[in-house]
């Protein structure tokens, strides 16, 4: 059986050897903007959730009454309610932010499927036919 690999194929399999090739045949494949715009999301989640586990040490702090200042004065006096309503805020922040990001990424994984599909059925297309 005489199978030849096309030169986009060639290219495709050459391309994923490396670490580099691997994400530029990322990039070519799900787009730039798109694999941006999903690392953001990811980015800003993971910021939301580390304020939010900062924000509970002035909440308990608020709660025992303890005037130690474990955090330098970096956040102004609030009380508890403040403290909590900005809590709340930022959960609500990142659910939002979480479901972006897996939206986003369950976009980039159809569009690299897509364009996957496309090239392989391009490449059987033009593959020429055996003859016996």
């Amino acid at each position: 059986s005489n199978m030849s690999v096309s030169p986009q194929g060639a290219s495709l399999i050459q391309a994923t050897r490396s670490r580099w090739g691997l994400l530029s045949c990322l990039i070519d494949l799900a787009g730039m903007d798109r694999l941006v715009l999903a690392g953001l999301l990811m980015l800003a989640s993971s910021l939301t959730e580390g304020i939010g586990l900062l924000l509970l040490v002035p909440m308990t702090q608020a709660v025992s009454n303890d005037g130690a200042d474990f955090l330098g004065g970096w956040l102004p006096d609030l009380s508890l309610a403040a403290l909590l309503a900005i809590f709340v805020g930022l959960i609500c922040l990142r659910s939002l932010l979480v479901y972006f990001a897996m939206e986003q990424q369950r976009l980039l994984g159809l569009a690299t499927t897509r364009k996957l599909r496309l090239r392989c059925h391009r490449a059987i297309v033009s593959a020429a036919t055996p003859t016996c």
